[in-house]
């Protein structure tokens, strides 16, 4: 992975031949590059993630983010009697949990 920019970063990605001739084509037919798809699809899953509670939500403080991954990765859990589905979450509001 390497720096692009100030705002984008660079990577492979591999894709069955399926896959890519229909996101080809959707390129050639609407003139939207190949990486807008790619970057909405990625934002697509992302957002499903937060839904279900497996990465925190946008717009906490950085520092909480990157606690609450600790925690997870080093097998502690972040989830609660909150109602939420079974694993781990995070709560933005600490009384919560």
């Amino acid at each position: 992975m390497s720096i692009v920019n100030r705002r984008k970063v660079m990577t492979s990605v591999y894709f069955e031949p399926g896959q890519y001739a229909a996101l080809s084509n959707l390129t050639e037919q609407t003139r939207v590059p190949m990486a807008v798809y790619i970057r909405d699809g990625i934002e697509l899953v992302l957002a499903k993630a937060r839904q279900i509670g497996m990465l925190p939500p946008t717009g906490i403080p950085v520092q909480e983010a990157a606690d609450a991954v600790k925690i997870m990765q080093d097998g502690g859990e972040l989830s609660c009697n909150c109602g939420m589905p079974e694993g781990p979450h995070y709560h933005m509001d600490k009384n919560k949990a």
